[in-house]
């Protein structure tokens, strides 16, 4: 009976580290399967979404990190949602871009992390 509790909690062990490994699809996940979103890749801002980062570009030059593998940028997120908010409200960016953002966030980026 003690090697199957013992076998069963390997196991265990096994599936969730695999589980904290297995990483999030942010292009899947938050972009509806886009590259970008709020507006085309060669028309600033937008998100710039990809399988394994989630990136918000304010101009050509200017580009944040919000999800990068298993890092997150709670921070830059809150950051760039200061900033989407009222482009979105000057019609900017399209709002899918503050909606993607927020559903990140609210993933990722409670008050308390």
């Amino acid at each position: 009976m003690k090697l199957k509790q013992a076998c069963i909690a390997v196991l265990l062990n096994l599936l969730l580290v695999g589980v904290a490994y297995a990483g999030v699809n942010f292009k899947s996940q938050y972009c509806n399967g886009q590259d970008y979103v709020g507006n085309d890749g060669n028309k600033y801002p937008h998100l710039h979404c990809g399988k394994d980062f989630l990136v918000f570009s304010e101009s050509k030059n200017n580009h944040k990190y919000l999800g990068k593998g298993d890092d997150i940028y709670c921070e830059r997120t809150r950051a760039a949602l200061d900033k989407i908010r009222p482009l979105v409200q000057n019609n900017a960016i399209e709002e899918a871009a503050l909606n993607d953002t927020l559903s990140f966030a609210r993933d990722y980026c409670k008050k308390n992390k």
